[in-house]
């Protein structure tokens, strides 16, 4: 038990707001990557399925998801944790904005996925 008890009372001894902030700044720059990864591979197998169809392809959103990614380096540089997880919350939500618009516009393409995984299958 002394074990545990020194190492909570290290633990809140060294707690400080920049170490604080410096974890949750790293930890979501790494939620921000998977966020990107999920959102472009998804766009991707909806893009080659309507590009298979002989339809239009998505190219638009590709470029507003680039666009957030790009945004994501800007909560970095603010001082405040409020306005760092305000911003990080907004170019999330915006990223997932655009999976929910891809899932509602293209509804009828993701239905037609596990038919087309069967036709390409072993």
């Amino acid at each position: 038990m002394q074990v545990i008890e020194n190492a909570l009372l290290w633990l809140v001894q060294h707690f400080n707001t920049p170490r604080y902030m410096f974890h949750t700044k790293l930890q979501a720059l790494v939620w921000s990557l998977a966020d990107i990864v999920l959102v472009f591979a998804f766009l991707k197998i909806i893009d080659r399925m309507k590009r298979k169809e002989g339809r239009k392809g998505i190219t638009v959103r590709f470029w507003f998801l680039y666009c957030t990614a790009g945004l994501k380096i800007i909560p970095f540089f603010f001082g405040t944790p409020e306005m760092f997880i305000s911003l990080d919350f907004l170019i999330c939500g915006l990223q997932y904005a655009i999976l929910v618009y891809t899932i509602i516009v293209d509804r009828k393409t993701l239905m037609a996925l596990p038919q087309h995984c069967r036709n390409i299958g072993p």
